[in-house]
């Protein structure tokens, strides 16, 4: 699954687009005084980084997402045990 998500969605442009929009939109919000993206304190799984073009959308509440995918590509509907 690595490899496959590496060749087709995580080094497009598409993908690079999406990083920099997100990127740019977390800098506007920790310079008007808002909330940042620190909250590795917080989440289960470090997130160093910004999902782009390719994620997993997963209502699996024991995280084995986490297994196959990057932390920052995966999206719970209702978070995990």
């Amino acid at each position: 699954i690595d490899q496959w998500a590496d060749r087709w969605f995580r080094s497009s442009k598409v993908a690079q687009s999406i990083r920099g929009q997100l990127e740019q939109a977390r800098r506007q919000r920790v310079a008007e005084g808002g909330a940042g993206v620190e909250t590795s304190n917080l989440e289960p799984y470090h997130v160093s980084d910004q999902a782009g073009a390719f994620f997993a959308f997963t209502s699996n509440v024991d995280a084995h997402h986490f297994d196959w995918f990057r932390a920052c590509e995966v999206r719970e509907c209702h978070g995990n045990t």
